[in-house]
């Protein structure tokens, strides 16, 4: 199943059926729409074989907005019963909350924090903030907010000066709340790579993929951590796996990629995929990070200043001693192989 990023990408679309099968490279496409009155929902749906165009299945629902869960069940299941095939993996995880608009609200923060921005992830803490005061007990909405806590200290940005305590109280939480919760354990992967404890953040990661292997967001995060951890190569097959299960993926998974060829003395593919990432997300800083070593170690220098000089609008504070501090390598030497070039890129020391 195809990653709802990858397939949100494809709405209002000109393109066929047929034509987003092929290119998400799926057997079946469901397209349908909601439309809403007051508390009443009407769901329209169809199954269609993205190889001739066909359908499969089609039906309409009726329901109230607070049976909204029932609904997408009732349809998945029908949608299941419809395959011509046999349907092996693990059943889908529960969405960990009753309350509808819970649950929007946790979408909407996830989709606000990929921008990247101190003013969304601001808003994305906001959406979250809602979320669990709606359901206390949810522990997607509070596993949810290890990113930006995290991403705020990690990036330098004002008011995150204990964003990464902040961050391991939400992980910790989310994890008690539901311990077969993927995000929750994926969440705390992260932030356990972040903390320089890489076996353990490979242990929740190897947690988060056997509660559901289908999650590209596992395999995207669980990419970097592997490059941090010292294992580029098996990061590689991470990412691709992730690209595999959706995409049309944020930029993150560009960047991951790109890092482990950077690790792996790639500098070609490196810069290719790391050029993926930074055109999506100019703001996101460890791309251009990656982004200007590599382009120092393929000689252009002078393209490699520019994105330093970025870095360093992004935040003016940052320096090499400052990267060597907050990125977590295992491998003391690929830290300061990084940190050479950016200085030589111009970066202080």
């Amino acid at each position: 199943m195809i990653a709802r990023n990858s397939s949100l990408s494809f709405r209002n679309s000109p393109k066929t059926v047929t034509d987003i099968g092929a290119e998400l490279g799926v057997a079946h496409v469901l397209e349908g729409s909601v439309r809403r009155a007051g508390k009443r929902v009407r769901i329209n749906a169809q199954l269609v074989d993205s190889r001739t165009g066909g359908h499969v299945w089609a039906e309409r629902y009726d329901g109230e907005l607070e049976d909204i869960f029932d609904l997408q069940d009732e349809i998945a299941g029908k949608i299941i019963a419809a395959l011509p095939v046999s349907l092996t993996a693990t059943p889908a995880p529960a969405r960990g909350t009753s309350n509808v608009a819970a649950y929007e609200l946790m979408l909407k923060g996830r989709a606000k924090f990929y921008q990247f921005t101190p003013e969304t992830n601001a808003e994305c803490l906001a959406l979250l903030d809602r979320a669990v005061a709606l359901d206390p007990t949810y522990s997607n909405a509070w596993a949810e907010q290890v990113f930006p806590y995290q991403s705020g200290f990690s990036f330098g940005w004002k008011g995150y000066d204990d964003g990464l305590q902040i961050a391991l109280e939400k992980a910790e939480r989310a994890v008690a709340l539901d311990p077969d919760s993927s995000l929750a354990h994926c969440r705390m992967g992260w932030l356990r790579t972040i903390m320089k404890e890489p076996d353990a953040a490979i242990a929740s990661f190897e947690r988060s993929v056997a509660l559901d292997p289908n999650n590209a967001d596992t395999h995207i995060w669980f990419s970097d951590a592997l490059n941090f951890a010292g294992q580029p190569a098996r990061g590689i097959e991470a990412g691709k796996i992730a690209l595999h299960f959706d995409p049309v993926a944020p930029p993150n998974v560009f960047h991951h990629i790109a890092h482990s060829h950077y690790l792996l003395g790639k500098l070609d593919a490196a810069r290719e995929f790391e050029n993926r990432a930074v055109r999506i997300a100019p703001l996101f800083p460890p791309a251009r990070i990656v982004l200007a070593a590599t382009l120092v170690e393929l000689g252009l220098v002078d393209e490699a200043r520019d994105h330093v000089a970025d870095l360093q609008r992004l935040d003016p504070r940052f320096t090499a001693s400052v990267f060597l501090n907050r990125y977590p390598y295992r491998d003391g030497g690929q830290s300061q192989r990084i940190a050479n070039a950016l200085v030589t890129a111009g970066l202080a020391p």
